[in-house]
């Protein structure tokens, strides 16, 4: 009869530590992704609204009679490339649902398209308010709303994106998304 090594016939030893668990995924991108969706279907109403030509009211409609005759044309082209630009918010925040690596690319595009944007628009509205032609405390009233209207634009309309920025370029985001579906496969 072959003897067995004292070994195989002792019971093994108790583990000295506890077996590794694995991390659970993170799931950030599902906030991320749900607002950027979600503002992203506002600004397409929005964005086709201004391309649109369309006026809240008739006083609105008054008032944007004193403007300069290019500030129409520059509304409806804005509303337009506004629409570009917010898709690739609405495919950004998709594609970050999908845990797919591509969102963060056309979430970063889409921010420096849209601080870039906010601050053509402050500057065209500064622009504008100068050339406007109307007089009294109506017109006056509506030059001072460009303007404050020009510079809280650039600070409200760019806190998502410079969020976004931000967001992306930490360490530890960029290594997380190392972990996600392979490009290579369809969406």
């Amino acid at each position: 009869m072959t003897e067995l090594p004292p070994s195989a016939t002792q019971p093994s030893s108790p583990p000295t530590a506890p077996p590794p668990i694995a991390p659970r995924p993170s799931r950030w991108h599902v906030p991320i992704g749900v607002i950027s969706v979600a503002l992203a279907g506002l600004g397409l109403i929005v964005s086709i609204l201004s391309a649109a030509g369309v006026s809240m009211n008739s006083q609105q409609s008054q008032m944007m009679e004193t403007l300069p005759a290019w500030y129409g044309s520059y509304a409806r082209l804005t509303g337009l490339i506004g629409a570009g630009i917010t898709l690739l918010l609405l495919a950004g925040g998709i594609l970050l649902l999908k845990r797919r690596t591509a969102g963060r690319g056309l979430l970063l595009t889409y921010a420096v398209l849209n601080v870039l944007s906010n601050l053509i628009g402050a500057v065209v509205s500064y622009r504008a308010a100068s050339e406007m032609t109307g007089e009294g405390m109506q017109a006056d009233a509506m030059r001072i709303g460009m303007r404050v209207g020009g510079v809280m634009g650039v600070l409200v309309g760019s806190a998502f994106p410079v969020f976004l920025v931000v967001w992306f370029c930490r360490w530890k985001v960029r290594t997380d998304m190392q972990n996600w579906v392979p490009e290579s496969r369809p969406l």
